[in-house]
């Protein structure tokens, strides 16, 4: 309870601090708009700063290789990630340093997968486009349209808050800049959620798919290497991967974290298969801590992408990347446990469950084991249904995403400000 007490008077020492100071905040991002701004310097930043992952990240690497008239620059919070970078000999920068304030202040881009501008830099950047390429296809509801808690819905309705927010915390309620969808079935779907128009979203795939259906170099960096290195060991020996990647949620436990008897009987029958599992949970602490022969834990801050590569089967629940798992022909079983408990009190999702998810169904570890064992074993009766999925979710060749999306930003780039509109 001291914990919460201390956490809250953070918080609201800071709104009070942000509440008073906005008038001066406010001139400072007017006067921002007065500075020039260089079309050729881009930045980049992904997960509030904390990760090297995601569409930015691949987007960022494509750049570096691939665009000598721009300057790519990388925004973190982390040193870890700094160092890494540096090391590689990419331009990086921390957020709240002199030099990352000063190309914040300077550069006519910034892309991003779904943050808002750095709050620390928002008030000096009057000019900025900022470009969000967002991260993966949605099955639950996202933005606006995600399910509100009563006290959500009430914190919404008041119009002085909202007031108050606009004022003294203006990144939390705006959609400024542009967006990216990855097919043409999403743009309604993205523009109600983020209230924005759909003449400043294009349909422009995920930079990240990339790492799925070839290597990338550097893709490396911001990897849980340790795993990495187990898959491959895994794909010399003969061995499958299987890899879980189960979605967010607040209030259910996942039944696999019963280490009695979830991840001890799993992980028998997946020596009898000669198969490992490699699980990526959103959070350190969903790790069952103890060692298991054929169940391997990926960092939570890892980029799962290169994982995904060296996956012989994906297994996820209402997670958006199984999506982009498509491009890769393989199969997918899905472990919806919850299923109705999560719609009613998580999130809803935006279609039909069993008509959006094209592979083997289990609700309960015994029906999972044989779902996988069934896959395993080489039955794939979900082929034809995941290539017309496919077909219906991206509208784009993945090997050309960061061509096409690179010559849009220069378009958004060159122009004087950042009102260029496109067709969708």
């Amino acid at each position: 309870m001291s914990h919460l007490r201390a956490v809250l008077w953070r918080i609201w020492r800071a709104s009070i601090f942000s509440t008073l100071l906005f008038p001066v905040f406010h001139i400072i991002r007017a006067c921002s708009w007065l500075v020039p701004r260089d079309e050729n310097i881009w930045l980049f930043y992904a997960w509030d700063g904390f990760r090297f992952s995601d569409n930015a990240k691949y987007l960022f690497l494509y750049v570096h290789a691939n665009r000598k008239d721009v300057r790519p620059i990388w925004l973190t919070r982390s040193r870890s990630i700094l160092h890494a970078l540096r090391a590689r000999g990419y331009r990086t920068e921390m957020v709240r340093s002199f030099r990352g304030l000063y190309y914040t202040l300077h550069a006519k881009l910034l892309i991003h997968d779904g943050v808002v501008v750095p709050p620390v830099s928002y008030w000096i950047s009057g000019g900025l486009c900022s470009v969000d390429l967002w991260h993966g296809c949605p099955l639950k509801r996202i933005g606006l349209e995600c399910t509100l808690t009563s006290f959500e819905r009430w914190l919404t309705s008041r119009k002085l808050i909202h007031a108050w927010l606009v004022l003294s915390r203006p990144w939390t309620v705006r959609t400024e800049g542009y967006l990216v969808a990855p097919g043409k079935m999403w743009k309604d779907i993205y523009s109600d959620a983020f209230k924005i128009s759909t003449e400043r979203l294009w349909i422009g795939g995920h930079p990240r798919n990339e790492a799925l259906v070839r290597p990338v170099r550097d893709s490396d960096i911001g990897t849980d290497m340790w795993q990495l290195a187990r898959m491959r060991a895994n794909k010399a020996a003969n061995d499958k991967t299987i890899v879980y990647m189960p979605t967010f949620r607040n209030r259910v436990h996942n039944p696999l974290l019963n280490a009695d008897r979830g991840f001890g009987e799993l992980d028998h029958f997946l020596g009898d298969h000669h198969a490992s599992l490699f699980i990526k949970f959103h959070h350190e602490k969903e790790t069952a801590g103890v060692p298991y022969s054929h169940i391997h834990f990926v960092a939570s801050s890892s980029d799962a992408y290169p994982l995904l590569r060296h996956a012989d089967v994906l297994m996820t629940d209402y997670s958006s990347v199984f999506f982009d798992f498509l491009l890769t022909g393989r199969p997918i079983v899905f472990f919806p446990f919850d299923l109705q408990n999560y719609i009613r009190n998580e999130r809803d999702l935006y279609f039909d469950y069993d008509r959006m998810t094209p592979g083997e169904k289990a609700y309960t570890l015994e029906e999972l084991m044989k779902c996988l064992g069934k896959v395993l074993a080489g039955h794939d009766a979900y082929r034809r249904e995941r290539q017309e999925l496919l077909k219906r979710v991206f509208d784009h060749e993945t090997t050309r995403v960061c061509v096409e999306m690179c010559e849009k930003l220069r378009r958004i780039s060159d122009a004087p400000t950042c009102n260029i509109t496109f067709k969708t």
